[in-house]
């Protein structure tokens, strides 16, 4: 189990968010079992993510994954049900031939293969971040099921991202009821995505990307 939290810039230049700011959020939704957060930035984004040890101190680093240049990260929450078949279909090269590998670095392959179509062949439940320096572009993507939550919020030039709501929340200066969206989960018993029941913050629908 594991959870991300970030921050971009839209403008998509470089941009060196304090890794403090990336902690507090990461701690958030830091619950009981979760390792200490790994922060990581690549450009104009930089992630936290923490995982649940699971006897591996280092069950953060098993959630990123980069290219051999530094210039692709991709930051992985949930479980792959295809990863016999992606494995079949992207022969490992370089040092992770010698192990297997993990989900993000699957992932990962699978983008430098395939690119943002990479997403259509996966078959699980996810949350991803991704930055490529080398395109100028990064991208957040969620499974066909919705079973991972991704939600983020816009302020200036900055988008914030985390698996829960509570980090997006303290960046807030106040919290705001959506009162359309409630109005809608009371007539509805939900509320169609990307809207959700706070103002100001929205989720990445079910099979999209961002």
């Amino acid at each position: 189990m594991s959870r991300i939290a970030g921050l971009l810039s839209l403008t998509l230049s470089d941009f060196q968010f304090d890794p403090q700011l990336l902690n507090n959020m990461a701690s958030r939704q830091q619950h009981e079992g979760f390792g200490k957060p790994v922060v990581t930035g690549c450009g104009p984004m930089t992630v936290a993510i923490s995982a649940t040890p699971e006897d591996d101190p280092s069950a953060a680093d098993r959630h990123r994954a980069s290219d051999a240049s530094g210039q692709v990260w991709l930051f992985f929450d949930g479980t792959l049900f295809n990863r016999r078949q992606l494995e079949q279909e992207l022969p490992a090269t370089g040092p992770a031939s010698h192990g297997r590998r993990t989900a993000a670095e699957l992932v990962l392959a699978g983008y430098l293969e395939w690119g943002e179509d990479c997403f259509a062949h996966l078959s699980g439940i996810f949350a991803i971040a991704l930055c490529d320096r080398a395109e100028g572009k990064c991208l957040l993507a969620r499974d066909h099921f919705g079973a991972k939550p991704l939600a983020y919020s816009v302020n200036g030039e900055r988008l914030a991202f985390a698996s829960e709501f509570s980090p997006l929340l303290a960046l807030q200066p106040e919290r705001r009821t959506n009162r359309r969206a409630l109005l809608e989960f009371q007539l509805h018993g939900d509320i169609l995505p990307p809207a959700t029941i706070y103002d100001g913050i929205r989720t990445i629908p079910h099979g999209h990307d961002l």
